[in-house]
């Protein structure tokens, strides 16, 4: 294993993912240089992508997106394949996202649908507001603290979630507990809108 690799580069994409490798670096095997240095890394202190490309009926099996789950567990972003055809007139999903697509994907600037074009586009000497919805163990993940620090640099104001009440998180003698991740109230998001649009244009 060439430690120098490992503080040469600060970011790991892996293109193409075989199922051979997925189920390599799933396993934990690190019998080559790459799955050697997939073992070694550290992806909560630096990012690692993976484009996955197989054949269909190897990317819609079951053990391969147990494996995928696995591996996404252990800090690895998967670039979901693409349909190619694959017989007359079939397209199936599972070949490799085009390069350009992962570039952009790996720098954030992806626009996939009208929200993310719009952003892209944007003017950022204007005002641009997210407010953040999604479970508290994917607010609490350092990839989305990353992706936040990221889009602030962009000239974005991150609303900060708020703290719910998740019934289900409770046991049968407790109220809940306190997670972090709900949207704010509406309420919330106006005022701090109006606020600094009132900043903004004074």
């Amino acid at each position: 294993m060439d430690v120098e690799l490992l503080e040469w580069a600060d970011i790991l994409v892996i293109a193409p993912l075989s199922a051979n490798t997925l189920a390599k670096i799933a396993g934990g095997l690190c019998d080559d240089l790459l799955t050697s240095t997939v073992r070694a890394w550290n992806p909560m202190k630096k990012l690692v992508f993976a484009a996955p490309s197989m054949s269909p009926f190897t990317w819609k099996n079951p053990l391969t997106k147990e494996q995928c789950l696995c591996i996404v567990n252990l800090g690895i972003t998967i670039i979901q394949p693409v349909k190619r055809r694959s017989g007359a007139e079939e397209y199936e999903t599972g070949a490799m996202a085009e390069p350009s697509d992962i570039s952009r994907y790996i720098s954030g600037g992806q626009c996939d649908d009208l929200l993310s074009s719009i952003a892209r586009g944007w003017d950022y000497s204007k005002p641009f507001f997210v407010a953040p919805s999604m479970d508290p163990s994917t607010w609490r993940n350092p990839f989305t603290q990353r992706h936040c620090v990221r889009i602030k640099n962009l000239g974005i104001s991150v609303i900060p979630p708020a703290s719910e009440k998740l019934e289900f998180f409770a046991s049968s003698d407790e109220e809940g507990e306190d997670k972090t991740g709900a949207m704010p109230e509406p309420s919330e998001i106006s005022y701090t809108v109006r606020i600094s649009n009132q900043i903004y244009w004074s």
